[in-house]
């Protein structure tokens, strides 16, 4: 029979399905683990409705037998059947009260603490706690908080929408698993932020891990950043998770269409829901800038690439991890996925490397550089030790 702990009790997938601290006597889910009905010791009810793929589309709370229906279209935001509000990439648009901008102030990871209007009136003020609890608010005009997630605050239920999973700030706690708690054995399968919500968040993520020396992974992340262009960034945790956020203050209509490529196609496979991607991170090993076989990046490699138009560090670091990505999530052939991860650096640079003619000749690999149509454009010399190292590279 399902498992007890005191006031809670959990189904044999894990998910939590009863909180009377709360007074919810009952959560029953679907076959993903979402959340569908949640049912309270005073017969209200909250009911969810989602596509195929876990998208939410709609929420039913019953509240002393009225319903209040919201449905989410997009960015559009739909209660009772009438428009009510437009998400932005920097705040949301009031439909109901004459198309009122107003924009969010974020701090560094994506919690909206402050909530002005066009004119810069302040609406609103957060502060919080580092699990999420908001412990002080000046008003409440709007419902995204914490890591800019939804926050249901109807019935007392105070969770946040975290779209694969809700989130109680209060216990620091997620209702239901980590659908990837097996790769990491030594934390809760609830866990938020690998328990460490100061350094780390769960905006998108924990779809890509990167194993070795901490200062090898921060290269990583470092590199990832650079081809962000400062819109985006990355982080990782101590257990080698990668998080992906928008920075705060910057407006991302101003990325380049290589930028936003790159930042797409991360995203990808950082916040993804398919699978987890695990890249061995070294710096100074025999492998020569990646091995798609033993899952194995040089950072030492990719980083001598340097910067350039064409082959430079950050699009060799996206093709090596989009390549990982297709072998192991997407069941795809080394050939396969290295073509894929050809067509990633066309995307981000305009040209790509020719991906099955890469001679060493005398101590160098010749690296044809083939143009968007896949006309040959000119051919980079990169040098490479004994040892199997790239040490700079002659363009």
């Amino acid at each position: 029979m399902p498992r007890s702990f005191l006031l809670d009790t959990y189904d044999y997938n894990g998910n939590l399905t009863q909180d009377l601290n709360k007074g919810i006597t009952n959560i029953s889910y679907n076959v993903l683990s979402l959340s569908q009905v949640v049912t309270f010791s005073n017969g209200n009810t909250i009911t969810y409705l989602y596509t195929a793929d876990g998208r939410k589309l709609r929420t039913v709370h019953v509240t002393n037998g009225t319903a209040t229906i919201t449905d989410y279209c997009g960015n559009v935001i739909y209660e009772n059947g009438s428009q009510k509000l437009m998400l932005t990439e920097e705040g949301y648009v009031d439909l109901v009260n004459s198309n009122t901008y107003y924009y969010y102030l974020k701090d560094h990871q994506g919690n909206n603490r402050v909530v002005i209007n066009g004119s810069g009136t302040v609406m609103e003020t957060n502060h919080y706690y580092p699990f999420g609890g908001v412990f002080s608010t000046s008003t409440n005009v709007q419902p995204y908080k914490y890591n800019g997630k939804e926050l249901d605050t109807k019935n007392s239920l105070n969770w946040y929408d975290y779209g694969a999973r809700h989130y109680d700030a209060a216990l620091g706690r997620f209702m239901t698993q980590d659908r990837f708690a097996e790769k990491y054995s030594d934390l809760s399968p609830y866990q938020y932020g690998a328990n460490s919500p100061v350094c780390n968040v769960d905006v998108n993520g924990d779809s890509l891990t990167l194993v070795g020396k901490m200062e090898d992974l921060n290269a990583v992340v470092a590199t990832l950043n650079m081809g962000l262009g400062g819109f985006y960034t990355t982080s990782v945790s101590d257990n080698g998770k990668v998080f992906i956020s928008s920075v705060n203050g910057v407006n991302v209509d101003e990325m380049s269409s290589n930028q936003k490529a790159y930042y797409k196609l991360l995203d990808n496979i950082i916040s993804g829901t398919d699978g987890m991607t695990t890249i061995n991170v070294e710096n100074g090993s025999s492998v020569i800038i990646g091995d798609v076989n033993t899952s194995t990046i040089d950072i030492g490699d990719i980083q001598a690439l340097g910067n350039g138009p064409d082959l430079n560090q950050e699009s060799a670091l996206l093709h090596e991890t989009v390549e990982q990505y297709g072998v192991q999530v997407k069941g795809k052939s080394a050939v396969r996925a290295h073509l894929d991860a050809s067509g990633a650096e066309r995307l981000v640079t305009g040209s790509y490397i020719d991906p099955f003619n890469r001679p060493i000749e005398n101590g160098h690999m010749l690296v044809p550089v083939l143009s968007s149509t896949g006309e040959k454009i000119r051919t980079i010399i990169v040098p490479i030790d004994r040892n199997g190292n790239v040490t700079g590279i002659k363009r």
